[in-house]
């Protein structure tokens, strides 16, 4: 349910992948009301709407959310869709509160506390937390350079958060532009 207007959560985390569902898991643990809100449908899309292939780049060992490990069959690289539903089942088992298809629109600062808007399910819900965490991690905005070359281009130009898999590129040559895990 919605909170009152006027009502809210001591802290509002704004993303529900691996930082958010971790800062909310420990502000539980001591006792701090949190609300996660996320743009997506369901716990974990935000893995699941990546590319079929991707895995984590980093071991399961350095990976583990707080008070609940990864099972022990899980594979050294976890897969995108497994890392999905882990993140559901870490998220129904704690049972820590979390919006889905909850976009943070914004928010002021009166230097007590917040004022912030987020819209779910096509209504406004204006939330006055105590403090605001942004865990939307290094990748949640697409950010496509303006490179003047490519207004006159005529070809496909897809940023990585588009990419889906290489069968739609097969036989055809291609140029990636960045150094990043994506590229």
């Amino acid at each position: 349910p919605a909170p009152k207007k006027g009502e809210g959560p001591a802290v509002l985390i704004v993303g529900g992948g691996h930082a958010g569902l971790s800062i909310a898991a420990r502000l539980k643990e001591r006792g701090i009301d949190a609300l996660i809100v996320d743009r997506w449908p369901r716990v974990g899309d935000n893995w699941r709407r990546r590319y079929g292939a991707l895995r984590l780049h980093n071991q399961v060992y350095v990976n583990h959310l707080p008070y609940l490990r990864y099972p022990d069959d899980f594979p050294v690289y976890i897969p995108k869709d497994q890392l999905a539903d882990w993140f559901e089942t870490y998220q129904q088992r704690l049972q820590l509160p979390y919006w889905t298809g909850a976009e943070f629109k914004g928010g002021a600062y009166d230097g007590e506390r917040w004022s912030v808007t987020v819209e779910r399910e096509g209504k406004k819900h204006e939330l006055h937390p105590r403090h605001v965490v942004l865990a939307t991690g290094v990748s949640g905005i697409p950010s496509i350079p303006d490179i003047p070359a490519l207004k006159n281009f005529h070809g496909k130009v897809i940023h990585s958060s588009q990419y889906d898999n290489a069968a739609a590129w097969k036989g055809k040559r291609a140029h990636v532009a960045g150094t990043g895990t994506s590229g």
